[in-house]
């Protein structure tokens, strides 16, 4: 979770600018590197409003659609909430978002 007081576990909060969703779409998938079917999954999410599950298989990088998902919720000032469900994923997702 990324909180904006920067009480979340670990994850420092950053201030975020709001900048219009196709802007801030076209910078994340640079910024992330994101390769054509992840491009494709994170534009879903996006036409949906927001919501969707990532489907993919083992080791294809649902992590990093997810943290353009994040990413792009943020660039429109909205929160974020990742669950996993076990501690494994908690300390993955923690470090993913340090990094990211």
């Amino acid at each position: 979770m990324i909180s904006p007081t920067g009480d979340g576990p670990g994850v420092p909060a950053r201030k975020v600018h709001e900048e219009p969703p196709q802007t801030a779409l076209a910078r994340i998938e640079t910024e992330l590197g994101l390769r054509p079917y992840q491009r494709k999954a994170l534009r879903s999410f996006v036409d949906r409003g927001g919501r969707g599950i990532a489907h993919m298989a083992t080791g294809t990088g649902k992590t990093l659609v997810g943290l353009g998902a994040i990413e792009w919720a943020r660039a429109g000032n909205q929160r974020a909430l990742v669950v996993v469900p076990t501690r494994a994923l908690l300390h993955q997702w923690t470090a993913d978002l340090v990094d990211h």
